[in-house]
């Protein structure tokens, strides 16, 4: 009997987490039931309140004639007088007894529409919670591994750090050029790579994926002038923007990098009168602190690679929300 209890008491507990788990899209999916539900409910109310709604004109054509005529027939079929008075206290009476019939026949449909938009509502309540949550969790660990890229760069020192942290690393890669006679000739060319990540970029003269980025120049000094107006050009489109955020994956297209993922979600907003802001209400590349791309400790040969730092406010989705609610 005891573990015929046990298991029970497994059971539910199991079925409850499994529900606390999924009860955004229970939720959701209830309230759409309801909606349709309810929809489905009011259109046959509609049909049975033009019934009623025909009765209630037919009874106050009945006291408008009585008012107008000055009688009426009481229960016992008699001919009496009937005043002003009477007539506003029946038509009073007649519209009571109407909003009844009717309240009655759409009741249940405002039920269950109250359901649906109760259950939405808890919905979105919940998945808010658990972003806000969520998003509390990815600032400490962003604020931990900064700590940590700290205590290597102690030890081992900056160079070398980067190098370990970007995984920068040489490739072969088959260039097709003409040569003097023109003929058409393919050779290997060794190029210099790193991985990117959502806050930091190897600005090289091919991407990761080996795509040749053509905004490169062999010149640093082009490369860091066409950086730098980049950069300026961001930081008006920010300001600009007057709180509606500019996304990574913004400036990784205008800089010929490729796209990523969470690059859709973090980025910058500009709020210089909000004391709450965390960001630094600019966009920088860290082009004031360059460090050349390295592969183990020692600088790339005849390579112009730099390693652009991102400094990103962080996950700026809820920044569209707020706009939407301004412009709204």
């Amino acid at each position: 009997m005891s573990k015929f209890m046990d298991n029970i008491k497994g059971f539910i507990s199991s079925t409850s987490w499994k529900i606390q788990k999924h009860s955004p899209e229970i939720c959701l999916a209830v309230g759409i039931v309801t909606t349709i539900a309810g929809v489905v409910v009011a259109c046959r109310a509609t049909l049975k309140a033009k019934e009623v709604i025909e009765d209630h004109k037919k009874q106050m054509e009945v006291i408008h004639n009585c008012e107008e005529s000055g009688k009426t027939h009481n229960e016992q079929g008699e001919i009496v007088e009937y005043t002003h008075e009477d007539a506003k206290k029946d038509s009073f009476s007649t519209l009571i007894k109407t909003g009844i019939k009717i309240g009655k026949l759409y009741l249940l449909s405002i039920i269950l529409i109250g359901l649906s938009i109760f259950c939405q509502i808890k919905g979105y309540k919940t998945l808010s919670e658990r972003l806000a949550m969520a998003s509390a969790a990815y600032a400490a660990l962003v604020a931990r591994f900064k700590d940590y890229r700290k205590r290597v760069r102690d030890k081992f020192g900056e160079d070398e750090e980067k190098a370990i942290y970007h995984n920068i690393r040489a490739k072969d890669i088959e260039m097709t050029k003409t040569d003097e006679d023109g003929n058409t000739v393919t050779e290997k060319q060794t190029v210099f790579i790193a991985d990117d990540d959502d806050y930091t970029a190897l600005w090289s003269q091919y991407n990761e994926d080996g795509v040749k980025n053509l905004n490169w120049s062999p010149s640093i000094d082009r490369n860091l002038f066409w950086l730098r107006s980049e950069q300026a050009y961001l930081n008006s489109q920010l300001q600009l923007r007057k709180g509606r955020p500019v996304t990574l994956n913004e400036v990784r297209s205008r800089l010929g990098l490729p796209l990523t993922m969470k690059g859709q979600a973090v980025g910058w907003t500009y709020e210089p009168n909000n004391p709450n802001h965390k960001g630094d209400n600019y966009i920088d590349f860290g082009l004031e602190k360059l460090y050349m791309a390295y592969r183990n400790g020692e600088e790339m040969p005849g390579e112009t690679s730099l390693i652009l730092e991102f400094n990103c406010d962080g996950e700026i989705l809820y920044a569209f929300n707020k706009h939407k609610e301004k412009a709204a």
